[in-house]
């Protein structure tokens, strides 16, 4: 197992020479690792499923990501869990996988901006940049990281400084009419097969 870290750590360090970022999908790890953690996998990789502490600790670009047909896209459950290392079910597998509050925040910002080359632009806030952010009801660093979602609640939204009416945007979500878009599926797949 040691023999497979140092193997892993020596790759990530490669990887970030060359430029190369990571981003790791945690809701793997928080949904399904309890079954991947000597179920599906041997112990020495199911428990290191998503290796987030590993990429950190080799100084990469690493960020957070979910896949919305999967998962929901949910970014205080995955701080939460990264944090914790822990499964929806509480339990922690590959504790050593575990990462700090502001590794966890740079995965959910700054290095996703990083990762798409506007970190000129946003991810963070300063002077020149866009203010786009959120507005939540704790400082996610005051809360104790395993009450997270429990405690903290997202109680705005700003793009480019100016204030998202929530109820609104998501009133014009639910008025479109998905029969209009049904032609996009096909469309795609026939692009896809013409490759």
């Amino acid at each position: 197992m040691e023999h497979l870290g140092a193997a892993r750590a020596d790759q990530f360090k490669r990887a970030e020479s060359l430029g190369v970022t990571v981003s790791l999908a945690p809701f793997q790890y928080i949904y399904w690792g309890d079954l991947l953690d000597g179920t599906m996998f041997v112990l020495e990789l199911g428990s290191e499923w998503q290796r987030v502490g590993d990429a950190f600790k080799a100084n990469i670009h690493t960020t957070f990501h979910n896949d919305g047909s999967v998962s929901p896209p949910d970014t205080l459950r995955n701080i939460q869990h990264m944090v914790t290392h822990t499964t929806d079910s509480g339990k922690v597998h590959g504790a050593d996988q575990a990462v700090t509050m502001e590794q966890a925040l740079k995965a959910s910002t700054i290095n996703g901006a990083y990762q798409l080359k506007r970190d000129n632009e946003i991810g963070s806030l300063e002077v020149g940049k866009y203010a786009d952010l959120v507005e939540l009801s704790a400082d996610l660093t005051a809360v104790k990281p395993e009450e997270i979602t429990a405690k903290v609640k997202v109680q705005g939204a700003w793009l480019g400084g100016k204030k998202i009416d929530t109820a609104k945007f998501l009133e014009e979500i639910k008025a479109i009419d998905p029969t209009e878009h049904q032609d996009l599926a096909g469309a795609a797949l026939k692009v896809v097969h013409s490759h």
